[in-house]
């Protein structure tokens, strides 16, 4: 198990790009550190991130304000 993983891997794993991933170091966001050259992010780090992410959407959302998304039917031309 990896304690921590460089931009690439972080990106893969949370689902952010690696650009906004950098700036979330620079900016201390994102607790990292350097190894040589490489950026590498605390996966604690990363659950943590990911765990505020989803409990500031709970707390925006109203259940009465939710609805169905609409479906795109996409038709097939041959």
């Amino acid at each position: 198990m990896k304690l921590a993983l460089d931009i690439k891997e972080s990106s893969q794993a949370i689902g952010v790009g690696t650009t906004n991933l950098r700036r979330m170091c620079r900016d201390k966001t994102l607790p990292s550190y350097k190894e040589g050259k490489k950026i590498m992010i605390p996966v604690k780090a990363l659950e943590d991130w990911v765990s505020k992410q989803v409990g500031s959407e709970w707390k925006q959302a109203s259940w009465k304000n939710l609805k169905p998304k609409k479906k795109k039917l996409m038709l097939l031309r041959d």
